[in-house]
């Protein structure tokens, strides 16, 4: 402790510095499961943007697949669909499926399948 003598400025008003107060903030390292953002922005027009995390050692590869089905489950478009590596990695839609051709408004889903994990995320395309 040390004696504060200016204007007793301090929470207790008692004079006295003390250390701050920390409170305990948790790991932001990505863990050990496949993370998806949602995607930016959304709803979107004419691109999103799609940010992935997949787990595993620092420069290795492991199977991914991202597809993006219509609201009744049909696939629009296959994104990405063999060996990706680890770490962090943006990837885009313009809103076309596999032949090119422009999709109409509405939602669609995104679906990222790593190892063991599958998820998925709600898109708005608007015209």
């Amino acid at each position: 402790l040390v004696p504060w003598p200016t204007f007793h400025a301090n929470n207790r008003r008692d004079g006295i510095l003390t250390g701050p107060d920390l409170t305990a903030v948790p790991d932001q390292t990505p863990s050990a499961v496949m993370m998806l953002a949602p995607n930016f922005p959304n709803p979107f027009n004419p691109v999103t943007t799609l940010r992935l995390y997949l787990p595993g050692d620092t420069g290795a590869s492991v199977p991914l697949q991202l597809k993006i089905y219509d609201i009744q489950g049909r696939l629009v478009r296959t994104l990405h669909d063999g060996p990706a590596v680890t770490g962090w990695s943006d990837w885009s839609w313009d809103g076309r499926d596999d032949s090119g051709r422009r999709q109409s408004s509405g939602s669609y889903l995104l679906r990222a399948r790593g190892l063991q994990e599958v998820q998925t995320r709600k898109m708005t395309l608007v015209k």
